[in-house]
């Protein structure tokens, strides 16, 4: 039994399930077979996981909202090679990995060749944060055992 490297992205129609089973106070899990039958991943839905995780997104959000506002600010006030921008952004993001997905971002020439900053927020990407905030996901090959003793056999075998 271990963690999963498999993306929890593969399993969003089970993260949207209502069918999960409560372990012990702010913890649900929930089984989903592996393809071809020998395993089964067990997704673990943690309360205080969440909050921490969508509190973090947060405050990534904000900081690249604020360092993109601050650039665009720059780039009207001083002509600007696109090059320089593009640097300055990708560097924004590089730091805020977290919500970078949020942002798309173009750093474009205008009919002088001077960088101009256009951005906006993907809601796709924050739907799916929202979905998978909190969530984890860990594998076995003992298919027959309830969620809640597998949950617990990991935690005795990390603990």
């Amino acid at each position: 039994m271990g963690m999963a490297k498999s993306s929890l992205r593969k399993f969003e129609l089970e993260l949207l399930d209502e069918d999960w089973q409560l372990v012990h106070e702010g913890l649900e899990v929930r089984i989903t077979p592996a393809p071809g039958g020998k395993e089964v991943f067990i997704l673990c839905r943690s309360a205080e996981r969440q909050a921490k995780e969508q509190a973090m997104h947060e405050c990534f959000e904000q900081r690249i909202e604020e360092g993109l506002a601050k650039i665009q600010t720059s780039c009207q006030k001083k002509k600007q090679k696109p090059v320089a921008i593009a640097t300055r952004v990708g560097r924004l993001l590089g730091r805020n990995t977290r919500a970078a997905a949020l942002f798309d971002v173009k750093v474009e020439g205008d009919s002088s060749g001077f960088a101009r900053l256009r951005w906006s927020k993907v809601g796709a990407w924050r739907e799916w944060a929202r979905l998978g905030e909190g969530c984890y996901m860990l594998r076995s090959n003992v298919a027959d055992w309830s969620p809640e003793d597998l949950w617990r056999a990991y935690i005795q075998l990390t603990g």
